[in-house]
């Protein structure tokens, strides 16, 4: 995950998950996430005081220093639960250092935290298409769109989640847990089931 790509979308590459037209492909064949918002440019869509990055991609070396920086700053405000300023220094390196997966993916994960689950979503789907072999990605965009109701869109998400192997507690607990509060204990348990036995429900 965290891999780096072009700057804007292009509009024609954005399409809804589900519905709104033929699903994008990023260009090596892997069909990806896209935005039900045509036309808009990743310039436009960076939150004003939100981002994030997975821990992993901190990890990960990237060519631009600044880049590195940019990643370990906001998880260390992360990390001391401060996610609105987590959330500005990502949209920073959004703006600075256009088309890595990473930074959106910081993006979505802090509006996720401080409850903006529009402007999540958005950011999510930027950070998908730059990388759709992200599980962690995919798993966020599920909860998402789960809070929002949008449930084909969900299980879309969730399979893609499953096929990338998304490993990440955090968020699937949260959605476990969104599963339950719905009443819907068949995906309550499907997801649980994956915490307890990734291998297995990826297999499956």
């Amino acid at each position: 995950g965290g891999g780096g790509g072009g700057g804007g979308m292009p509009s024609n590459r954005r399409t809804s998950m589900v519905t709104g037209g033929a699903a994008s492909s990023s260009g090596n064949g892997v069909v990806t996430a896209a935005s039900v918002f045509p036309g808009t440019s990743s310039s436009t869509i960076i939150p004003s005081s939100s981002a994030i990055s997975n821990d992993t991609a901190i990890q990960t070396p990237y060519p631009n220093p600044h880049l590195r920086i940019y990643l370990r700053l906001a998880e260390a405000y992360r990390h001391r639960g401060l996610p609105r300023h987590a959330a500005a220094v990502f949209s920073h390196a959004c703006a600075a250092i256009p088309g890595v997966a990473a930074t959106w993916a910081g993006v979505g994960r802090c509006l996720l935290a401080l409850s903006d689950v529009t402007g999540a979503e958005l950011a999510l789907l930027e950070a998908n298409w730059l990388d759709p072999e992200d599980g962690e990605t995919w798993a966020r965009l599920a909860l998402c769109t789960l809070r929002q109701r949008k449930m084909e869109d969900t299980a879309a998400a969730w399979r893609s989640a499953l096929r990338w192997g998304a490993k990440d507690t955090e968020v699937l607990d949260e959605l476990a847990e969104e599963y339950r509060a719905m009443g819907l204990v068949h995906q309550e348990l499907g997801v649980l089931t994956h915490l307890l036995d990734p291998v297995s429900s990826e297999e499956g």
